[in-house]
């Protein structure tokens, strides 16, 4: 048992190896590319190590880069949010994704609504596993005070208000969470990545035409309905596009 056991860990090992060699060299393929200014081959590369299950955020975000310099502002801005999701702190990234917003047609907007500023405010700072941790660490943190509280009698008067503490932030980051969870989950953040789309009253082109996005405007889905997206803009306005025209981040 313990040699099937040993067999299985190296083939293991060995299968981690050569998929890291194999990302490598197509890594090194997709910055060579780039470098010499080839754009459309490091997009290709990056996007077959995507469709091979690399999700990474370096490689989301030289693809962003790659579509950036072949002004595709679109799948420019897709691929900086996906890098977002994880390295929401990175400067070289905030830099990036201001860029694009004041350069795309349909300007900056800031999202209206108190739940729409939380998640704002919570994805620019803290990543999903990040706020997920933040939880754990505060309700560990209770339960350490709480505990302490009934173990050394002669500290009460001071871990009296560290529960009063952790327990209040505890319960205000577990409300933004779920809030950030609750709004990505039924109204997915998606980016438009045709050069324009006509925003219609309904799903389909029948329908009366309100309005027109351009590329990389940001918008929220509220419902799909045969290849078409109603949507939701920061600013609260909806309408109907076809599916094609935009990508879920």
């Amino acid at each position: 048992m313990r040699r099937i056991i040993l067999l299985l860990m190296v083939i293991l090992v060995q299968t981690v190896v050569v998929a890291e060699d194999a990302f490598g060299n197509m890594a090194q393929q997709a910055e060579a590319a780039y470098r010499k200014g080839d754009f459309e081959t490091a997009v290709t590369i990056y996007q077959q190590l995507i469709g091979q299950g690399v999700k990474r955020s370096e490689v989301y975000f030289n693809l962003a880069n790659a579509y950036y310099q072949l002004h595709d502002l679109g799948h420019a801005l897709v691929n900086y949010r996906r890098t977002e999701v994880s390295t929401p702190r990175d400067e070289d990234l905030r830099l990036n994704l201001a860029r694009i917003r004041v350069q795309r047609l349909d300007g900056t907007s800031t999202e209206a609504g108190l739940t729409g500023q939380i998640v704002k405010l919570t994805s620019d700072w803290l990543s999903p596993l990040e706020l997920g941790w933040l939880v754990v660490l505060l309700w560990w943190t209770f339960c350490g005070c709480v505990a302490t509280y009934f173990w050394r009698t002669v500290w009460r008067s001071i871990l009296r208000w560290a529960i009063w503490v952790s327990a209040v932030l505890f319960i205000c980051v577990v409300c933004l969470a779920l809030i950030r969870i609750i709004v990505d989950t039924s109204l997915k953040p998606a980016v438009v990545i045709t050069d324009s789309v006509s925003a219609m009253t309904g799903p389909g082109t029948n329908y009366l035409e309100i309005f027109e996005l351009h590329a990389a405007a940001e918008i929220r889905i509220v419902e799909e309905r045969n290849h078409w997206i109603r949507f939701q803009l920061p600013d609260l306005r909806e309408g109907w596009i076809n599916e094609q025209s935009l990508e879920v981040i």
